[in-house]
């Protein structure tokens, strides 16, 4: 040996003797074990301190971390035969984790790597020793939460063990539970997993009488018609992918053809309400408590107006004489949509009932002028070149199926600002009706399936009129944009509104200027609330009584669910808009605005408050 390599040896042997004992402390401390190997799910305790332990300077500890996915698991844990999910598995008592080292470096050999996981404000810890950079914790994590994750590697140093700083970081388990219910919008309907191959002789006395199956196609349920290319499904994937931190666990009972009633107390071929079902799933056992839903999708409303009868009416009739568009109204469709209020809130009790500290619930709208223009195909009388005058659905029965289109979509937007507050929670998802209308039936592309494309590929006339494909992928975009995980509880800040003055440009046919002063108060909304006063057209400033002229709006940061407000606007006779953000502290002073022709000047003042996180949030 020669004077180099004998003085490296004599250093390297000193080091380690120096640093054995104070770094079997700060191992001990840390509750990593530098030798032996801890068994798994066993943690180490500071017993005689181990032989020479040389402190790696040139080994450096690096530690990433994700969850493993759930989504595509929470379809598997599906059973189809009994209808029903695995309840350990949409509610466990153990969370997962996946710990890496692999970017991680030292100039020697890396024999091993110790993980240490603690959770955060308890005494759990549990250490692991791996030969390879990557270990996960299957089903090992009591909760979900904060934990401390520590890594340290050991290297070849000989008869020594080489051991490097740790590195640790902090470990966030974070599973949202997103549950879909409702109709065939939601379940997938015209949509199928993978479509099949259907053969039939086709004639305007439709659907056939004798279909052959070359390739049955394929549902996640086939009694419910429930796909995971859905809207909602595509949308829960969504949320999953875009962060390897948090996973989703996702649950479908929506079903094809349900009622509202369906989803609140009626059975559906045997299957439980759908609200009943989510609720036994969720339900505390011995070993867990209740689990609640972070995001509840909802879709119902359309069913009840029987608007599949509707369509089959309309494309079978007669389009000649007097009143043919009573196909639309023969089935009892107006007096259907006068209940629908009262329907939504008996959903919104069922929901807060059965499903209690479901944190926040999204309605979306419908797609309604799905036969923008009329019909075409077989839902537009024509088979092949051949077209029978009369037949199928025209301009004037789909002016009429969209009064009642719209006369739900209203509803449904009414109702969900009704149950906006703390108590409901519910979200309008706005709008599928804008998104799809450049995209209708008839129109190329469009985004819904076709009578004869349902036929061809699900083997019925089921999927007619349903969002197809494009469809879908459509429609989890719109849900993506609505659907805000972890929505704060308080409001960001509240803001005091007053209008103080309004003057109206003087003109010599004299009388009052009525004004309408609108607040919005949250995203999307199309009503607002309204405060009316007038003032004489003499160009003179008229004073506005405080109980007149003030409002109160929270404010949320954004991104926030749609039934908060992210900023103030408002408007006056629509003709002058007022809009203030975060980028000018919501407007927080006095100002003035006038309208560029003079008609109208508003003078109002804004207070900018900081609610106290226990303050209610203002209805």
């Amino acid at each position: 040996m020669d004077g180099t390599t004998l003085r490296k040896t004599r250093a390297a042997y000193h080091v380690g003797r120096s640093v054995r004992w104070a770094r079997w402390i700060v191992l001990a401390a840390t509750g990593v074990a530098a030798l032996p190997v801890v068994p798994a799910m066993a943690s180490p305790t500071a017993a005689d301190p181990p032989g020479d332990v040389i402190f790696d300077v040139d080994a450096k500890a690096v530690l990433d971390w994700s969850v493993p996915r759930r989504f595509e698991d929470s379809w598997a844990a599906y059973n189809e035969a009994g209808s029903s999910y695995d309840r350990d598995f949409v509610n466990p008592s153990l969370w997962s984790l996946d710990l890496d080292g692999c970017s991680s470096s030292a100039v020697r050999r890396i024999e091993k790597y110790t993980f240490t996981v603690r959770q955060v404000g308890t005494s759990w810890q549990r250490t692991f020793d791996s030969s390879r950079c990557k270990f996960r914790l299957p089903r090992v994590l009591p909760a979900q939460g904060l934990y401390k994750a520590t890594l340290t590697l050991h290297t070849d140093w000989g008869t020594a063990d080489g051991v490097s700083a740790p590195t640790t970081r902090n470990v966030g388990i974070r599973d949202y539970l997103i549950v879909s219910m409702g109709d065939s919008l939601a379940s997938g309907e015209g949509n199928p997993d993978v479509p099949g191959s259907y053969s039939y002789n086709l004639d305007f006395d439709w659907p056939p009488a004798h279909v052959v199956t070359n390739r049955a196609a394929h549902w996640k349920d086939r009694r419910c018609h429930r796909s995971a290319k859905s809207g909602p499904s595509l949308a829960a994937k969504a949320f999953e992918d875009a962060d390897p931190k948090t996973s989703v666990t996702f649950v479908s009972v929506a079903c094809s053809g349900a009622r509202i009633d369906h989803l609140t107390s009626w059975s559906q071929d045997g299957a439980p309400a759908q609200v009943k079902a989510v609720a036994e799933l969720l339900r505390p056992s011995a070993d867990r408590a209740r689990r609640t839903i972070d995001s509840l999708l909802l879709s119902a409303g359309i069913n009840d107006l029987f608007v599949s009868s509707v369509i089959r009416r309309c494309a079978k009739n007669t389009n000649i004489g007097r009143h043919y568009e009573d196909c639309v109204t023969r089935t009892g469709i107006a007096d259907a949509a006068e209940t629908l209020p009262l329907k939504y809130l008996n959903l919104a009790g069922a929901i807060d009932h059965q499903l209690p500290g479901t944190k926040e619930v999204y309605i979306n709208d419908y797609p309604i002028e799905v036969f923008e223009g009329g019909g075409c195909g077989l839902l537009g009388g024509t088979l092949g070149n051949k077209h029978v005058p009369g037949k199928g659905i025209d301009k004037v029965e789909e002016s009429e199926m969209n009064i009642y289109g719209n006369r739900l979509n209203h509803h449904i937007e009414s109702m969900a600002r009704i149950l906006g507050g703390p108590k409901f929670r519910w979200n309008f998802v706005d709008s599928l009706t804008r998104e799809f209308l450049p995209h209708a039936y008839c129109d190329k592309p469009t985004w819904f399936t076709s009578l004869e494309e349902s036929l061809a590929t699900q083997g019925d006339e089921r999927g007619a009129a349903h969002p197809n494909a494009s469809g879908h992928v459509a429609f989890s975009s719109i849900l993506r944009r609505a659907v805000v995980q972890d929505q704060a509880a308080s409001p960001y800040r509240r803001l005091k509104v007053t209008i103080d003055a309004v003057k109206a440009k003087a003109d010599s046919s004299g009388g009052d200027y009525k004004v309408a002063a609108t607040l919005w108060k949250f995203q999307s909304d199309h009503q607002g609330v309204e405060r009316r006063f007038s003032t004489p057209r003499n160009g003179e400033w008229t004073a506005i009584p405080p109980d007149k002229g003030t409002l109160f709006l929270d404010i949320f940061r954004a991104p926030s669910s749609p039934r908060h407000a992210v900023e103030l606007r408002m408007g006056f006779n629509r003709i002058l808009p007022l809009h203030h953000s975060l980028s000018d502290a919501y407007g927080a002073g006095f100002h003035e605005i006038k309208h560029p022709t003079g008609a109208l000047s508003v003078r109002y003042t804004v207070v900018v408050e900081t609610p106290s996180p226990s303050s209610p949030v203002v209805g």
